[in-house]
């Protein structure tokens, strides 16, 4: 089985983009709950992972490099309606922290791999919202994207202290960034685009 890591990678070298390009387009950063072990933990590989960069990629018949810059601030936006209902409806599904520390007590090696695959995705789609927030002047993505950087430093800093505070840190941070994915998908009041 891939990581995300080795995925995006592929995708990456397919399309002949960077891995930020790749995972951020789309901003593949759906949570799903894996059962490991005896007990369930948060996964960030979408189970269509390869579908959505596809639709990413193709949805204008153009690379997103070469649409213009409405036309990108326009299908980000439209990506951040349909990703922040996803991620609404994943985010009511997570198990409590008890559940999580309890799968990786059990599986520590399984769940420090999906661990670095949630780390890794947060990281990319961060610094592709950063970039985009700059490009765009949006300080509503610009926001996000840091919240997925924290997130993914949230992450990564589990697996060492698996400590219930941090997992509801990390679970709060992750609802912050939905929210601020919903308010990022709306128009600009008073920006160019």
């Amino acid at each position: 089985m891939s990581t995300l890591r080795e995925v995006v990678g592929e995708l990456a070298d397919a399309l002949d983009q960077p891995p930020t390009a790749v995972l951020g387009v789309p901003v593949a950063i759906d949570l799903r709950v894996v059962p490991i072990g005896h007990g369930e933990f948060v996964s960030g590989v979408p189970d269509n992972l390869v579908a959505v960069v596809h639709d990413a990629f193709g949805a204008f018949g153009a690379p997103y490099a070469d649409l213009t810059k409405l036309e990108r601030a326009n299908a980000l936006r439209a990506r951040f309606t349909s990703v922040a209902d996803t991620l609404a409806a994943a985010l009511t599904r997570v198990p409590d922290a008890g559940v999580l520390l309890a799968a990786l007590d059990d599986e520590p090696t399984a769940c420090a791999e999906l661990l670095d695959d949630l780390a890794d995705s947060r990281r990319l789609v961060g610094r592709f919202l950063l970039d985009a927030g700059d490009e765009f002047d949006d300080e509503r993505i610009d926001q996000l994207g840091d919240g997925y950087v924290r997130a993914a430093e949230r992450w990564s800093a589990l697996a060492p202290t698996p400590v219930p505070e941090l997992v509801h840190e990390i679970l709060v941070l992750e609802r912050a960034c939905q929210e601020w994915m919903q308010g990022a998908s709306e128009l600009p009041t008073r920006y160019a685009f």
